[in-house]
């Protein structure tokens, strides 16, 4: 194996790590739903905690590019395989980064007794950032207008609400 493909492999290990390490701290997070669209990664049936399982995953793919780099035997198709492994475990990567980040949003940060609208205002702008970049993929990869304008409807309430928790912060503001 070329030394530029350790290298990748390497550094994609240590992402894959950080990632788990990350995660890790919300292993007992129940997440009811998909965190993610079903092409990305496959659809988990059952109530899990945390976000092991698209952990596990990456790992997985992470573990098949590897053999494919590894073996000596080049073709089209091997190529096809690492291209495609390649650009799904990036995406996953990616995607789960993101997901994390957003969730990170949601955690209190200070005791002071404006918290509950400052913390609901980052969770809605969060949830904002989130259905926007959802928007854009669907519109990069797909042309399913039925998608996007529920995403749409999704960001124009996510937007009202934001709205609504600023005026009640200004509100409060005022009084003092």
């Amino acid at each position: 194996m070329a030394l530029t493909n350790q290298i990748l492999l390497q550094r994609l290990n240590h992402k894959i790590n950080e990632l788990a390490q990350q995660a890790k701290q919300y292993e007992n997070v129940v997440l009811n739903d998909a965190c993610f669209d079903e092409r990305l990664f496959k659809p988990l049936s059952v109530k899990r905690n945390g976000y092991q399982a698209y952990i596990d995953e990456i790992k997985h793919h992470y573990l098949q590019l590897h053999q494919l780099m590894n073996d000596s035997f080049t073709s089209d198709t091997h190529a096809a395989q690492i291209s495609y492994l390649t650009d799904k475990l990036v995406n996953q990567i990616s995607a789960l980064s993101r997901e994390l980040v957003t969730h990170q949003t949601h955690k209190p940060t200070t005791h002071h007794h404006q918290l509950p609208l400052f913390e609901k205002h980052a969770q809605y702008l969060g949830h904002l950032r989130k259905l926007e970049w959802m928007k854009s993929e669907l519109e990069n990869h797909a042309d399913d207008r039925q998608k996007i304008q529920l995403i749409n409807e999704r960001i124009h309430r996510c937007q009202a609400a934001i709205k609504s928790v600023e005026e009640e912060i200004e509100l409060f503001e005022q009084s003092f």
